[in-house]
């Protein structure tokens, strides 16, 4: 097995959208399940994993805030007393997902690369 070299990971997170990645992580995020970016052990490859842990290398985790699409828990009078009613669980990530890209509109770059010097210099 050969692990993707530092430069591919580098270019593959660039040229990944952080809004869409957001938007992912709100739409996985359940009862507080980030979203990880790791390298799998097992094939050397960058993967998105929605668990509390890496069970690779991790290079960085997002998270959303803690049951945020549980909207569907509520009751019909919950709902209108938040005024979300008509309001779907993709309006609630695509929400989160614009908030964050307006507040950071990055990857946290020194998380990533301090963890792929610790990946790579071992």
């Amino acid at each position: 097995m050969k692990f993707l070299e530092k430069e591919e990971i580098i270019t593959i997170i660039k040229n990944l959208s952080y809004y869409d990645v957001v938007k992912n992580t709100a739409a996985n995020d359940s009862f507080g399940i980030p979203t990880i970016a790791q390298i799998n052990l097992e094939t050397g490859n960058l993967e998105f994993i929605h668990e509390n842990e890496p069970n690779g290398l991790l290079l960085f985790r997002i998270e959303a805030d803690e049951g945020m699409e549980d909207l569907e828990s509520l009751s019909t009078d919950e709902l209108k007393a938040l005024e979300l009613e008509n309001v779907t669980v993709e309006d609630i990530c695509t929400a989160y997902a614009d908030d964050m890209t307006v507040y950071s509109n990055d990857f946290d770059w020194d998380e990533i690369n301090n963890n792929l010097e610790k990946i790579y210099n071992i």
